[in-house]
């Protein structure tokens, strides 16, 4: 069964916003736009077209704010047999408390405790698919913590492909990006898949730098000039610091404590600064959504976490900055292919420039590196390993070539 995603974010009340990525609709410029169910009700119609079109049912996840805003809608999905309905909740819950209307008239807080905050939305949602759907819950959905980022980049897919997928469904999920007019790219069933563990190396590349005595204003423009629309310190601000934070509380465990890791992330976030949503993050921002501002807290905080480290800050130019950041990317691709997690070198210039921000006009990181030749990419990597210190796992550049790609 194929899985369609009725989606939002708790900590922004966006509801519905995953789903409404699949439109044409004009009238979903802004969060609050997630909250109208006329949206909701083109995006359905639409996913329910689609999955006629190829003959599959789906589940439909959904959440209580979903049910509130658009019941009617989700009722007339449901109505086609097409769509089996689950709860859907996150995995992740908020820090902050937040106020929403759990019945019309009525006002309700959910509490920044994270296991009461769980527990009342999978009772909330159960009640609400229970009263006004006529069926038990009997599945949950658990996604990763969505990011307002994803509708700026609308046109790829990742469809991944686990150990025992079959050719049928594999045809099944091409079929569907192919009406929905997305980009698809095959991914095997690995962590990061291949967009999010190649933006992972970069984005960890940048905190070397930024321990190193680079500021975050400084990579993220000399970042920006190179091509992206938004340096890393910017984006991690719009989609929320805490997001990673919380990715990296659960990998903590298996973290090897050799391996070179920068808290200055952390440190942020335990001060309470989560990005734009709480008005702070390595920048600072007077309303949500407002420019960035540098602020001096964040060099103090900066300091701290050098000095703990015993690092003496040195200058970084924007060359040498621009260039780790994306050997980082490069260095992560080639791993991927010789895991065979990416199929095909290819694959990755699709997956960065679609979906990552990597701009066009240079290809995609593969595309940037084949450009160098290998001699000059062997030294450039060894430079890397070196300028990265323990943890650091260097490829094999043959696997960038296509001549030399096992894959």
């Amino acid at each position: 069964m194929a899985t369609i995603l009725v989606g939002y974010d708790t900590e922004t009340a966006a509801v519905g916003e995953a789903l409404s990525l699949f439109t044409e609709s004009p009238n979903f410029p802004l969060y609050a736009k997630a909250l109208d169910p006329e949206t909701c009700r083109e995006a359905l119609e639409l996913l329910t077209e689609v999955h006629a079109d190829v003959g599959v049912p789906a589940t439909l996840f959904v959440c209580g704010r979903t049910l509130l805003h658009a019941l009617e809608p989700v009722r007339t999905a449901q109505a086609t047999g097409l769509f089996d309905v689950q709860q859907h909740t996150f995995s992740h819950v908020p820090f902050k408390e937040i106020v929403y209307s759990p019945e019309p008239g009525l006002v309700g807080t959910i509490p920044a405790s994270p296991a009461p905050a769980l527990a009342e939305e999978l009772a909330f949602t159960s009640r609400l698919i229970r009263d006004h759907l006529g069926g038990e819950c009997v599945g949950l959905r658990t996604p990763f913590g969505y990011y307002r980022g994803l509708r700026d980049r609308p046109d790829l897919l990742e469809i991944v492909r686990g150990a025992a997928t079959s050719p049928d469904a594999l045809v099944t999920c091409l079929q569907v990006a192919k009406r929905l007019r997305k980009i698809s790219v095959l991914s095997s069933n690995a962590f990061g898949f291949i967009g999010n563990r190649i933006y992972a190396a970069y984005r960890r590349q940048c905190e070397f730098m930024l321990e190193e005595g680079a500021s975050p204003q400084q990579i993220d423009s000399a970042l920006e000039a190179f091509g992206f629309a938004m340096g890393p310190f910017a984006v991690g601000d719009m989609s929320g610091l805490d997001i990673a934070w919380r990715m990296r509380q659960s990998l903590a465990a298996t973290r090897d404590p050799i391996a070179r890791y920068v808290y200055i992330s952390d440190m942020l976030c335990e001060s309470g600064r989560l990005g734009q949503k709480s008005g702070a993050g390595y920048y600072r921002y007077e309303h949500a959504g407002g420019s960035r501002q540098t602020d001096g807290a964040v060099d103090a905080i900066i300091d701290q976490a050098r000095a703990a480290k015993g690092v003496v800050p040195r200058a970084l130019s924007d060359e040498e900055i621009t260039r780790r950041a994306l050997l980082s990317m490069i260095n992560e691709a080639a791993l991927l292919l010789e895991e065979k997690v990416a199929e095909h070198a290819s694959d990755v210039d699709v997956v960065m420039v679609n979906g990552y921000g990597f701009p066009k006009w240079e290809g995609g990181p593969v595309f940037w590196a084949r450009e160098r030749g290998v001699e000059a990419l062997e030294q450039d990597l060894d430079w890397l390993a070196e300028m990265s210190g323990l943890g650091f796992s260097r490829c094999d550049v043959r696997y960038l070539y296509p001549s030399t790609n096992t894959n």
